[in-house]
């Protein structure tokens, strides 16, 4: 009878307790578990005699269909269903049916997943494992109390004894005191010693209600469950504990005076260590591995924007979900390095949630695209699975995207680029063509290299003759309508003033038509000399302000005439440029260049109107031409100048200030100085031998024995040195019109190949020459020397 009403007590504080537990577990469990169906265990751990639970608890969905009323566990034992309650816990109603877990033999249990009805779907539970551990492998801590002994239970769970190194296990400790010694304070375990592991501070019991009961020998026990989590360092032995805890109980006893008294004593409780053992990898970690263990997944969150500015940045999350270290996890490393740059890396803050080993961990990336980019940045994770033991190495999937140029206008200067430099990593691939041959000399002899510019030189005085006299022509012609005009006007000061007026009003109909003045002229003309009864004699004063009127308008035409106009009067190109219209702008100078092919400043405006359309590599090609045409066009020199600079164009060089005079002049031209000096040499010390010079010849010919060898050493030293001449300059000149990998070989790579085959990374403007060609691929030089493959579509001819 004693036995009944002991159990019964047990069963109805059991109850309470477990309403209280679920308060707080549903508060975790509801922001983490998006299923309607949630299940919760009190613990994995129970004693012989522990009494825990197990709740169904369904989420704002009470069933039509009662969950069983008997779960039948792994090896046959069942747990029954006792009673239902419901509570709304931030404003979400919560149904929930307990199955007690009572009187089991010691053993490992499964209670399977079970197959519910919500809402008129069947929704699947999660299973839920735990141990029932005899007693005897429980150590009896005998604790004294005013001289009496106190039997008193403790041990610490975890659910494996060997980790690999940076592997986190959950660890619970449990502590077992007779209920009669009515604990006031479970205090907090401190470990003796913590080796080869760390440990996050172990949470105890927050109060009363936390505190779980057991049945031992027929005495009632308070069950109190300290957790924390705990990681392995590195391989060897590792020890955490013995634990010591600090207990204040306050038994109740009888008091002659004053009937129960309670006397609070502070109980130390000591614990046994627990002993594990760190192993190291079955393989070597990858390069990519950081320390994070367990079972994971991840994956990359990006904005939905479809293309951004080169100048603009995103907000990358990248979320790791699973069961391990999640807390010691570092940011996965961004992969497409050559193309996207990292501004930023963030961890998201998991407040108590980081002690978890089962959740996610997430990082925020602020990331800004370079030149060449065309989808969105990857990231690469890596992580040892002790299930699978083995390592896995993970990369996030990507999208394609477009990288628009920042619209630059005249007000704004955009900062410098970085010119690149040079990086091989590989050998440089095959050529597309080879020669089986050896290249032969001209055999033309060296003396021609003179002699021909006679011709042109000749070419030259003709060309400029002729041109003189064209001009001289245009010129007057240009002026004989003004000689014309002015004899005329001439003759009409001389006119009588009878016919004055109409001599005046023909003069400014032929020569100023459609003007204020001659409007004047014309009708003072009709109303004095074409109507009845008036005289057409003029008024002196007339006179005079219509003769200055006429002189006046004869000068201007004459500085019009005077003064050089543009080809093209009206030019709808520019005027579309000046309504902000470029890509009209753009069709109609490009429209022009097929018809007057000849003309550098129609390359140059498409050059201009190319850059208005951020398109600085098109730009500097059309520029190129421009002064392939005209080498001394000023503004397309700038533009070239500035657009290259802007771009960081890989370019020549720069030469040194002696390099710069040196090349004023071709390398042939020393070589014929340098030869022409030496026969001066020869000539001057022949004449000196064969013949007698009178005193002015003399001092001729020694200057020129004298400065022969100096102009002739200066000239040789010019030549082997020369620029030009120590570059190799092959095949046909060519702008990039894109930012393009100048690769080793042509070849499509991406991702870590992708710099590993990258020479240098040229932008858009940088002048190069074609060497070869093979499919979609190009081989090119650079101007800094740099050879190799690019897109066909980045390279245009010049």
């Amino acid at each position: 009878m004693e036995n009944q009403q002991t159990r019964n007590r047990l069963v109805i504080i059991m109850r309470l307790l477990s309403t209280l537990f679920l308060f707080v577990s549903l508060c975790l469990a509801s922001a983490s578990q998006p299923s309607p169906i949630i299940t919760e265990i009190s613990s994995k751990n129970f004693i012989e005699g522990e009494i825990g639970y197990f709740n169904l608890i369904y989420r704002d969905a009470n069933p039509d269909v009662s969950p069983p009323s008997e779960i039948t566990l792994n090896d046959g034992a069942t747990i029954t269903q006792r009673g239902f309650q419901q509570s709304n816990i931030n404003g979400q109603r919560f149904y929930f049916y307990q199955y007690p877990i009572i009187e089991l033999p010691p053993g490992e249990y499964t209670i399977p997943p079970l197959e519910l009805e919500v809402n008129g779907s069947t929704v699947t539970s999660l299973e839920a494992s735990f141990t029932v551990h005899p007693l005897d492998q429980f150590k009896v801590l005998q604790f004294d109390f005013k001289g009496q002994a106190v039997p008193s239970y403790s041990k610490i769970f975890v659910d494996k004894t060997q980790l690999y190194p940076g592997e986190s296990v959950e660890l619970e400790y449990k502590l077992y005191i007779p209920s009669a010694f009515n604990t006031r304070a479970w205090g907090l375990p401190k470990p003796d010693n913590i080796d080869n592991c760390t440990a996050w501070r172990i949470t105890p019991p927050r109060n009363r209600r936390d505190v779980g009961q057991a049945y031992i020998d027929k005495r009632r026990y308070d069950v109190a469950s300290y957790t924390t989590v705990i990681s392995a360092i590195k391989p060897g032995a590792a020890t955490f504990g013995p634990l010591k805890t600090d207990l204040i109980v306050s038994p109740s006893s009888m008091n002659s005076r004053f009937g129960f008294s309670n006397n609070n004593q502070e109980v130390p409780i000591p614990s046994a260590e627990l002993q594990f053992e760190v192993i190291p990898f079955p393989t070597t970690p990858p390069t990519e591995f950081d320390g994070a263990v367990g079972t994971f997944t991840i994956e990359a969150e990006f904005p939905p924007e479809e293309s951004i500015s080169l100048n603009d940045s995103i907000t990358a999350t990248v979320t790791i979900d699973g069961n391990g270290n999640l807390s010691d996890i570092q940011a996965p490393k961004l992969e497409d390095t050559s193309t996207w740059k990292l501004v930023d890396v963030s961890k998201v803050q998991q407040g108590e949630s980081r002690k978890s080993l089962v959740g996610q961990t997430q990082f925020t990336y602020i990331l800004q695209p370079q030149r060449g980019a065309d989808s969105f940045p990857r990231f690469t994770f890596a992580h040892f699975d002790p299930v699978a033991k083995e390592f896995h190495v993970t990369t996030t999937t990507t999208s394609a995207l477009s990288i628009v140029e920042p619209v630059v206008t005249g007000t704004a200067v955009l900062p410098e680029a970085t010119i690149p430099t040079e990086k091989m990593q590989d050998i440089l691939g095959p050529l597309a063509s080879v020669r089986l041959d050896t290249p032969t000399r001209s055999p033309l002899p060296a003396w021609l290299a003179w002699i021909w510019q006679v011709i042109p030189a000749t070419l030259l005085l003709s060309l400029i003759g002729v041109a003189l006299s064209q001009k001289y022509k245009k010129g007057k012609m240009q002026n004989l309508d003004f000689l014309q005009r002015k004899e005329e006007l001439k003759h009409l000061e001389s006119s009588d003033n009878k016919n004055f007026l109409k001599d005046a009003g023909s003069f400014a109909e032929r020569w100023h038509p459609n003007t204020p003045e001659s409007a004047k002229i014309t009708e003072a003309r009709d109303a004095m000399c074409y109507q009845p009864d008036q005289s057409s004699a003029c008024d002196p004063k007339l006179r005079s302000d219509i003769l200055k009127s006429l002189k006046s308008l004869s000068l201007l035409v004459f500085l019009f005439v005077c003064i050089p106009h543009p080809l093209q009067a009206n030019d709808p190109g520019f005027d579309s440029w000046e309504k902000e219209d470029y890509h009209a702008a753009l069709s109609y100078y490009l429209e022009q260049t097929q018809s007057h092919p000849q003309s550098a400043d129609l390359l140059y405006n498409a050059g201009d109107a190319y850059y208005r359309t951020n398109q600085p590599g098109m730009a500097a090609l059309y520029y190129k031409k421009a002064l392939k045409l005209d080498p001394s066009h000023y503004e397309a020199t700038k533009n070239l100048e500035f657009v290259q600079k802007l771009q960081g164009a890989i370019t020549s060089p720069e030469l040194a200030e002696i390099d710069q005079w040196i090349v004023l002049l071709p390398p042939e031209i020393y070589r014929q100085i340098a030869f022409a000096a030496l026969w001066a040499l020869v000539l001057s010390l022949l004449t000196l031998k064969l013949f007698q010079l009178n005193s002015v010849r003399l001092v001729a010919t020694i200057l020129v024995l004298i400065l022969s060898p100096i102009v002739g050493i200066a000239a040789l030293a010019s030549w082997q040195t020369h620029p030009l001449r120590t570059q190799t300059q092959v095949g046909e000149p060519a702008i990039l019109t894109q930012f393009a990998h100048v690769l080793t070989e042509p070849i499509e790579v991406s991702g870590k190949e992708l710099e590993t085959k990258t020479m240098i990374k040229a932008t858009p403007s940088s002048p190069c020459h074609i060497i070869a060609i093979r499919g979609d691929w190009t081989y090119i030089q650079l101007a800094n020397g740099t050879r190799g493959w690019v897109p066909n579509n980045s390279v245009s001819k010049i």
